[in-house]
C-alpha cells in the first residue's frame, strides 16, 4: 500500500525510500499467480494516477482478473512506512496502517485502528515486524529482499474476530515477489499465497 518516525541525527547515513521495495510508478503492474484454498488462479495489480487523500499524495494500486476490477487500496510510500490510507478516496480511515516499516528506522510496530472488511468498516489490532533477507533471482537479476511478517486480528460489528497472519517478501526495485497469509475464521481456517509471475513496470 503517515507519520514519519524521526530517528535519525546530522551525520547519519540516509534511510532508503521504502519506494524501493515497493516501486508505485503509475502505469506498472505485477501479475501473480494466486491461491485461497478454492479457487486458483492469475491476477494483475496494476498502479493508477496518484490522488490526494488527507493533504498527502496517495497511490491506487487495483487488483483485477480477466480485466474485472476486483479490489482497490490506497497507498502512502515514504522513507519510514508504506501505509493503507484508504480503499475508498472519500472515506479515508481514521488510522493508516502501515504494511512495510523500513528495518532501519523500526523493525517491529504495533497498530490499532480501523479497515475495511466485506465493505463495512471493522477494527483492526495488529504487530508487524520487518528484516532485510536474503538476495535472490528475478528475471535473471539478483536482487535484495525485504521479509514483512504482519499479525492482525479484525473485530467486526457483529461478528467473531477474524485473526491472519502474513509473511511477505519482497524485492528490492521490484516490489512483491511472494506472500502466504494463514486466516482463522469462526467456519475454519483458510491458506491463501502469491507468486509473482512478471512485473511489467512503467518508465518515467
Amino acid at each position: 500500500m503517515l507519520c514519519a518516525i524521526a530517528l535519525l541525527v546530522a551525520g547519519s547515513t540516509p534511510v532508503e525510500s521504502m519506494s524501493a521495495y515497493f516501486p508505485v510508478v503509475p502505469g506498472s503492474s505485477w501479475v501473480y499467480q494466486e491461491s485461497n484454498g478454492t479457487i486458483e488462479g492469475q491476477v494483475e495489480d496494476k498502479v493508477l494516477d496518484p490522488v490526494e487523500i488527507g493533504g498527502e499524495t496517495a497511490y491506487p494500486i487495483t487488483v483485477n482478473r480477466q480485466g474485472k476490477e476486483l479490489d482497490r487500496a490506497y497507498y502512502q510510500v515514504g522513507a519510514s512506512q508504506v501505509a493503507i490510507v484508504a480503499f475508498e478516496k472519500k472515506e479515508p480511515l481514521t488510522s493508516p496502517y502501515p504494511i512495510i516499516m523500513n528495518p532501519d528506522v523500526k523493525s517491529h510496530w504495533e497498530h490499532k485502528g480501523d479497515t475495511m472488511m466485506l465493505g463495512a468498516p471493522a477494527d483492526l489490532r495488529m504487530t508487524g515486524s520487518a528484516k532485510y533477507g536474503k538476495e535472490e533471482t528475478f528475471a535473471g537479476e539478483k536482487i535484495q529482499t525485504l521479509e514483512v511478517t504482519l499479525k492482525a486480528t479484525i473485530l467486526e460489528k457483529f461478528g467473531t474476530p477474524i485473526e491472519t497472519t502474513q509473511v511477505a517478501v519482497y524485492g528490492k526495485g521490484v516490489g512483491l515477489l511472494r506472500m502466504e497469509a494463514t486466516t482463522k475464521r469462526k467456519v475454519g481456517t483458510e491458506h491463501s499465497s502469491r507468486k509473482l509471475i512478471a512485473y511489467r513496470q512503467k518508465q518515467n
